[in-house]
């Protein structure tokens, strides 16, 4: 999958986000690539388990968007929450 242009349109979607409030509630936005899909994640450290990396811990997702070839080829999309 190329993921350049989907990079790109996360990242933007992330740039309009409101800088001071983000900053208030002290949340991350990354933007990046894993597993051949791209994703956007909203999150804040103080949730994550210590020892682990905030990026990537399990225990601080707040929101997330990811996409993957496969769902883009087949026009088929889920929402998933994960606490």
């Amino acid at each position: 999958m190329d993921c350049t242009n989907y990079l790109t349109t996360f990242q933007n979607a992330a740039n309009q986000l409101d800088k001071k409030v983000l900053n208030k509630k002290s949340i991350e936005v990354p933007v990046g690539e894993i597993l051949n899909a791209v994703f956007l994640k909203l999150y804040k450290k103080s949730w994550a388990t210590p020892s682990q990396n905030p990026s990537t811990s399990d225990s601080r997702i707040f929101f997330s968007i990811w996409t993957i070839d496969s769902a883009i080829k087949s026009k088929k999309y889920s929402i998933t929450y994960m606490p």
